[in-house]
């Protein structure tokens, strides 16, 4: 599961994406099955502008094994609570949560 959120960072979003949901050459599966979920409801737009097509909201981090959050839109920005007392929640239910900064 890949968390998204209004004003993304792409080079996050895109590298774990490459990473994960794209098989590597000559293999016809995928790895893993990658999910996008959003923070931010179901129109989305990166940094640069780019609009994002999503998955699904929060209630799919309950469901994911791993969960992989780029990095913050802005360090002086605080995390909303909705997202952290998800991600909690996700992470009590036995989900593995990689973060750059993993919020309070």
């Amino acid at each position: 599961m890949i968390l998204t959120y209004d004003g993304l960072c792409l080079f996050e979003f895109s590298t774990a994406l490459e990473t994960l949901g794209t098989p590597p050459s000559g293999w016809e599966d995928r790895w893993y099955n990658v999910a996008v979920a959003s923070a931010d409801g179901p129109h989305l737009r990166s940094g640069g502008g780019l609009q994002l097509a999503i998955d699904g909201g929060l209630e799919l981090l309950d469901k994911a094994e791993t969960i992989l959050v780029p990095g913050w839109r802005a360090v002086s920005e605080q995390v909303p609570a909705t997202l952290v007392k998800a991600l909690r929640s996700a992470q009590h239910a036995d989900s593995g949560v990689i973060a750059p900064i993993i919020p309070r």
